[in-house]
């Protein structure tokens, strides 16, 4: 279990519910956003000090255009798990795929 987690990219397009968290923690804590650009992690509007309660399941939504198509870098003040939740995208006749693809985001050690 750690407190932050890169994801190796955001989404394409605004994603609802793009990300699960969940606090492992009996302590309430803070969610903070980042987006990994040339100049280093710079935390994205809208996206710091998320609440998140004790032993609580969060979704986040990466709507803002500093969060798409960037490396992410999310921080919690306590221990949580975190889980990247996106749209399928679409089949060969434009049609929306049903469903989402998830993946774990990794772990890191705090920079």
């Amino acid at each position: 279990m750690a407190t932050q987690w890169h994801l190796g990219i955001g989404p394409s397009v605004a994603t609802p519910d793009a990300l699960i968290v969940y606090n492992v923690d009996n302590a309430e804590g803070a969610i903070t956003i980042e987006a990994l650009g040339p100049g280093g992690p710079t935390p994205i509007d809208g996206l710091t000090d998320i609440p998140i309660g004790p032993g609580a399941v969060i979704t986040i939504p990466l709507e803002s255009a500093d969060a798409l198509d960037t490396e992410l870098i999310l921080k919690a003040t306590n221990r949580v798990f975190v889980e990247r939740s996106l749209p399928r995208g679409v089949d060969a006749d434009g049609d929306e795929l049903a469903g989402r693809s998830g993946a774990w985001a990794l772990p890191s050690v705090e920079t």
